[in-house]
């Protein structure tokens, strides 16, 4: 048996297919930039529920820690300023959360990080610092399972418009 679907039932079937080429791939692509760069307001990862990173530990000299007059500027400059984010009046303070982008291929959608620094900060590895030193954790990016259920409902809010219209 062999049918061809005419009329609406085309119509409708021609603004799915739509939806999965062009407009999934925008709201996956979209959300996943929000939820990643909401990580830098946020000051944490949210998978399952928000992960705050850990705190920024007071600088040292020669092995211990600074004191004194030292230390009260370092605290002062540093009192109120986010993690992962440069001092005020700092024009590359919001770098890393600004290069997060987004590239859509046909069926996929890719998150990018542009920064030579990101996999170090997001994955807690060993930096170009003093010998055995390792960058804390501080997930920015990667799965999570709110992110998920954002695309989701927006999928499922995005269909019900669309069969509303036939």
């Amino acid at each position: 048996m062999n049918e061809n679907i005419t009329g609406p039932t085309e119509a409708l079937i021609s603004a799915f297919q739509k939806f999965i080429q062009d407009d999934a791939l925008r709201i996956v692509e979209t959300e996943a930039l929000n939820h990643f760069q909401n990580s830098f307001v946020n000051q944490g990862f949210t998978d399952k529920s928000l992960v705050k990173w850990p705190e920024r530990k007071i600088p040292q000299r020669k092995g211990k820690p600074i004191t004194g007059k030292t230390l009260e500027k370092w605290k002062a400059k540093d009192k109120g300023r986010a993690l992962l984010i440069s001092h005020t009046g700092d024009t590359k303070g919001t770098h890393m959360a600004n290069s997060i982008v987004g590239e859509r291929e046909p069926g996929k959608v890719t998150i990018i990080v542009d920064k030579p620094y990101a996999q170090v900060h997001n994955e807690g590895l060993q930096a170009g610092r003093p010998p055995g030193f390792t960058m804390p954790q501080r997930q920015f990016v990667g799965p999570s399972e709110q992110l998920e259920q954002k695309i989701q409902a927006k999928f499922e809010k995005e269909i019900d418009k669309l069969i509303k219209k036939f």
